[in-house]
């Protein structure tokens, strides 16, 4: 666990400089539109950590894979830490995402904003919401799907690279990307038609099963992102040698 850990020190020692603390800045960027009342910027949160993603991507290339052959870490611990580099951001970016869209709600709904800005931030966004079919309680079911359909592809990619290297992982992971992007279209381009059901339809409204859906969501990728790291230990247990 000591290695574990100081792996992720070595690599966010290392990338700050490069740019991780954009990480940070886009956060407090998405929480400050999620205190105007608009709720959708909660999304960003699943954005935010991949600020971290491609300085330490960067740091995990070229001339710092070098260093890494002289720390005194086994190969394990550094796989490890990679997928803990990726699971507990989008962790927390998850839970935070999760507290903005209650924030937003609150403050959309206790007319403390000023008129120009309810107009143009909660009120015009409930609209639009309304319009493709989706209610509040929506959004956080919404948000945890998306994030753990991301970080499973995160996951998947760099399991990949590890043991196949960057073409092959990005070759296995765009047939991915591109399935749900051409079903995310057609779905909306279907609604027009009353083809498919709305949103509001089959997703559901009350807390409990919001909550359990949430919960579920964010159980699924943390297990998968568990099951890529050991596969990729097992798969690449012969470059201990």
């Amino acid at each position: 666990m000591d290695e574990i850990k100081k792996m992720i020190q070595f690599d966010y020692i290392n990338c700050i400089g490069i740019g991780g603390r954009y990480a940070f800045i886009i956060a407090v960027l998405f929480f400050a539109a999620s205190l105007l009342g608009a709720y959708p910027a909660a999304i960003g949160f699943i954005i935010a950590p991949l600020a971290l993603f491609s300085p330490i991507e960067t740091v995990r290339k070229g001339d710092f894979m070098k260093i890494y052959g002289l720390l005194p870490v086994k190969r394990e611990s550094v796989i490890k830490a990679l997928f803990a580099e990726i699971i507990i951001p989008q962790t927390i970016g998850g839970i935070l995402g999760e507290l903005c869209l209650l924030i937003s709600r609150a403050v959309g709904e206790s007319g403390i904003l000023p008129k120009f800005i309810q107009e143009r931030t909660y009120e015009d966004l409930t609209v639009s919401t309304k319009q493709v079919g989706l209610n509040y309680s929506n959004w956080f079911v919404m948000l945890a799907a998306g994030l753990a359909m991301l970080t499973a592809i995160i996951c998947l990619f760099y399991a990949v690279k590890e043991i196949k290297g960057d073409t092959v992982a990005i070759v296995a992971c765009i047939p991915f990307l591109v399935i749900i992007g051409a079903l995310m279209i057609v779905y909306f381009i279907t609604l027009d038609y009353g083809i498919l059901p709305l949103p509001q339809e089959f997703l559901p409204t009350a807390p409990l099963p919001v909550a359990l859906i949430v919960a579920a969501c964010f159980a699924a990728f943390i297990a998968f992102g568990w099951l890529m790291c050991r596969l990729t230990i097992k798969l690449t247990a012969d470059k201990e040698m």
